[in-house]
């Protein structure tokens, strides 16, 4: 987490977490259109769907950090 935060800032955002086993995950977006982004959260939680959902898809990058340090980027 310190290594995004530090080289991303707040473009890195932590989203929630959850027990997966006995162990607990971070799930985070690294955001890379903030506009597109802000936007298509607005609309769903105004809406309940996105018109553009592909372009909000591409406005960030999962991330997902383990207890253990391990990290998962979905592609």
């Amino acid at each position: 987490r310190e290594y995004f935060k530090n080289r991303y800032g707040n473009h890195f955002v932590m989203m929630n977490s959850e027990m997966i086993g006995d162990e607990k995950v971070y799930f985070y977006s690294l955001i890379l259109d903030r506009k597109v982004f802000e936007d298509g959260q607005k609309q769903m939680v105004k809406d309940g769907f996105m018109v553009d959902a592909l372009n909000f898809m591409n406005s960030y990058q999962p991330v997902e950090i383990f207890e253990d340090g391990r990290i998962h980027i979905i592609h």
